[in-house]
Formats: structure tokens, C-alpha cells, sequence
């Protein structure tokens, strides 16, 4: 089984829609195995900075369970995600792209 809840912090309005894309094309990898693609069936919930204890959704792997999974815990891949958008509501503005990629989350400092 693979469970698993997800939130965002604050995003820009270009992006926000395409959130359900981009957890679509993600996959749940234990070492080079990948458990599960498509991470939709994950519960969203409001942005919190920990979201240990929170209501999740899980699905069936597919994978047998082998010992080596738990010495290397889940590892998400998000593959790289471009989409065009116009960025004019009324559509008088230029077409540009949002890009979503995998990377590092910055440390906030306060």
C-alpha cells in the first residue's frame, strides 16, 4: 500500500489549476522500484508546515513488499510539467508557459 496527503504553500494564480497535472504525472519510488504512478488518489489538505497525522488515502502497489523498501523509505519523482497559459484572462495578453520542476524546497528564514 502506498498512503500519502499533499498541500501547497501560497502559489501564483497561473499555477494553482494545474496542481491535480503535476500530482497525476508524479510516482512513489521505494529504491529504483517504482511503487505507484499517478498520486491523485492522495487527500489535499490546507497548507500546514507538517502534515504528520493527517487524514491520507492510499492505494494498492502492485509491487511485492521486500526488505530493502524499508531501508531506503519513498522517494517522490515529479517529472517536469509545462503547460501553456495565456496570461490575460480576456485573452489580450501574450501566451507564456507554467513550468513545474523538482527541486530542493528552500529553507524559509523568519
Amino acid at each position: 500500500m502506498v498512503c500519502g496527503a499533499w498541500t501547497t504553500d501560497r502559489q501564483s494564480t497561473a499555477s494553482v489549476e494545474y496542481n491535480d497535472d503535476v500530482m497525476e504525472a508524479a510516482s512513489v519510488y521505494a529504491g529504483r522500484t517504482r511503487l505507484v504512478q499517478n498520486l491523485r488518489f492522495m487527500t489535499r489538505q490546507r497548507y500546514s508546515g507538517n502534515l504528520s497525522g493527517a487524514s491520507a488515502a492510499c492505494v494498492a502497489s502492485g509491487e511485492p513488499w521486500r526488505a530493502e523498501f524499508a531501508e531506503s523509505g519513498p522517494r517522490f519523482g515529479f517529472p517536469t510539467v509545462s503547460v501553456p497559459e495565456d496570461i490575460a484572462e480576456d485573452g489580450s495578453g501574450t501566451s507564456g508557459r507554467v513550468t513545474f520542476r523538482q527541486r530542493p524546497r528552500p529553507s524559509i528564514v523568519r
